[in-house]
C-alpha cells in the first residue's frame, strides 16, 4: 500500500511540474540558428534571443571554459534544455528590471532533474549595467572576482546553459545554469562495494 501511495504521489508531482513548466519557450541553443516561427506563448518569457544576445551567450560560454581550462578543469558542454531555462530567467529579469536574482531556481532545478535527468542544477546571474562595451567579459569578470562565484564556476559540472536578455533599461541580464548529468546513481549516494 505504501508503494502504491509513493507511485501515485510521484505521478502527481511529475504532472504538476510538467504542467507548470509547459510554458517554457525554445530559444535557439548557443551556436544554433534561430527559427523564424513565432512563439505561441506571450510575455517576456517567450522572447527569443536576438543575434546580439546569442553572441554574448556564446562569448560567456567561451570565457567560462577558458577560465576552467586555466584552472585545470574539463570544459563544460552546452545543453539545449539548460539554455531554455537560463533564457527564460534572463527574460524575466529583463522584463521586470529586477536586479540579478535566483527567483524560481528551485523550480528550474526540479524541472531539469525530471525533464533532462540533470542533478544539482545551480545558476549564476549578473545584471551588466548599461554602457558596458563587452557584457560577457563584464559578467564573467564579476564571477571570477567573487570567491564564491569563482569556486562555483570551477566545480565539477558537465553541462551549462546560458541565457542573455538586453533589456529596454539598457542593462544586459545574464543567467548561467550549471548541472551534472546523472550517471545511474545520484552523486550523493555511494553504492555498496565501491
Amino acid at each position: 500500500m505504501k508503494a502504491l501511495v509513493r507511485i501515485l504521489t510521484c505521478g502527481v508531482m511529475a504532472l504538476l511540474v510538467t504542467s507548470c513548466a509547459s510554458s517554457l519557450t525554445s530559444p535557439a541553443p548557443v551556436g544554433a540558428k534561430a527559427s523564424s516561427s513565432p512563439s505561441k506563448s506571450d510575455g517576456a518569457s517567450s522572447s527569443k534571443p536576438s543575434s546580439r544576445e546569442r553572441a554574448i551567450a556564446e562569448r560567456v560560454f567561451s570565457l567560462v571554459n577558458s577560465e576552467r581550462s586555466r584552472a585545470g578543469k574539463h570544459a563544460i558542454r552546452g545543453h539545449y534544455g539548460l539554455n531554455r531555462l537560463a533564457q527564460k530567467h534572463s527574460n524575466y529579469m529583463g522584463a521586470s528590471s529586477k536586479a540579478a536574482n535566483h527567483l524560481g531556481s528551485q523550480n528550474r532545478a526540479q524541472y531539469a532533474y525530471l525533464r533532462y535527468n540533470i542533478e544539482n542544477l545551480s545558476e549564476m546571474t549578473y545584471a551588466v549595467p548599461s554602457g558596458s562595451g563587452d557584457p560577457a567579459s563584464t559578467a564573467v569578470a564579476a564571477w571570477k572576482n567573487s570567491a564564491s562565484h569563482r569556486r562555483h564556476m570551477l566545480q565539477s559540472w558537465d553541462l551549462t546553459g546560458i541565457g542573455v536578455r538586453a533589456a529596454p533599461d539598457g542593462n544586459t541580464y545574464v543567467t548561467m545554469c550549471l548541472g551534472a548529468q546523472l550517471m545511474g546513481v545520484p552523486r550523493s549516494v555511494q553504492p555498496i562495494g565501491w
